[in-house]
């Protein structure tokens, strides 16, 4: 050794990250290779799965989440009013959907991070298979905020965009939810008879084909159709709480119609305008009790 050359002593914790640094210098290079490679504008396999798995897990997943949370919260601050028809479906009144506006704001904002940087638009066509969902939600999630034409500014374009995926028939069955939310239902008749005639309709929309025909013929004041309506949406409607409700409303409409009768002594085929009346009906779990 050179007689002014000093041996410069090395601790180990030096020494331990003198040792791992190339280790991370690799992983690092590595990582940058894969993200350039996970292109939105690329359809490989490594782009697809890479868009798909954080598209799903990383923002539909928490969105839907929050958007649940809203949807359970709206639900639960609803009280139905006996002194009219019961509401085929429960929807948040200003008050309630303000307050809240941070679950359903968080899942706006979380699909459409998802839309902005895991789409896979490419020539026209979309590669990522969560996309369409977060399209629903965020459609779904300016619905229960009661901002009803983003809504279906959302939904117009899943039908257009996604016009070879069944998704297309909920985003037509939600455009006619937000369409009667926004008392024009004279643009939801087109929509529900061209619905009616589909016979791609998928099985498990059908209880909510009925529900939403029911609503529009409810809002039309067409009775005996929105009645016949509810009656088939009830062996085909999947969750059991939705069942309990509907009937609930059914058996509402039905014995105000015939106590209207027996008053006014009313002449079949004769229409029935129903005025407003208080009743007390059984809750739903009685109701889909007594319907086993």
């Amino acid at each position: 050794m050179h007689p002014f050359i000093v041996k410069e002593e090395v601790s180990p914790k030096m020494n331990l990250i003198l040792k791992i640094r190339p280790v991370y210098f690799l992983l690092f290079t590595f990582y940058f290779l894969l993200l350039s490679s996970c292109s939105q504008k690329k359809n490989t396999l490594t782009s697809r799965t890479y868009h798909n798995l954080t598209g799903h897990y990383n923002g539909l997943y928490w969105a839907n989440v929050s958007l649940d949370e809203g949807i359970f919260n709206v639900e639960k601050a609803h009280k139905d009013d006996y002194s009219k028809i019961l509401p085929v479906f429960k929807y948040a009144d200003e008050k309630t959907a303000k307050a809240n506006y941070p679950q359903f704001d968080k899942a706006i904002e979380k699909t459409n991070k998802v839309i902005q940087y895991h789409s896979m638009m490419i020539n026209g066509k979309e590669h990522n298979r969560w996309i369409d969902d977060n399209y629903m939600t965020l459609g779904k999630s300016h619905f229960y905020k009661r901002d009803y034409y983003s809504a279906i500014v959302v939904f117009e374009y899943v039908v257009k965009v996604f016009s070879d995926n069944p998704v297309r028939y909920d985003a037509f069955l939600w455009m006619v939810r937000a369409y009667n939310q926004m008392n024009s239902v004279i643009k939801t008749g087109p929509i529900l008879d061209l619905l009616k005639h589909e016979k791609n309709l998928p099985r498990k929309l059908l209880g909510d084909y009925q529900s939403v025909l029911a609503d529009y013929y409810l809002r039309t004041e067409q009775y005996k159709k929105a009645e016949e309506a509810l009656m088939k949406a009830i062996p085909v409607t999947r969750k059991k709480r939705c069942v309990a409700d509907t009937i609930t409303f059914l058996r509402s409409f039905m014995k105000k119609k015939r106590i209207l009768k027996k008053q006014h002594n009313i002449i079949p085929g004769q229409p029935i305008f129903i005025p407003r009346m208080k009743w007390n009906l059984m809750p739903g779990w009685q109701m889909q009790e007594h319907f086993r």
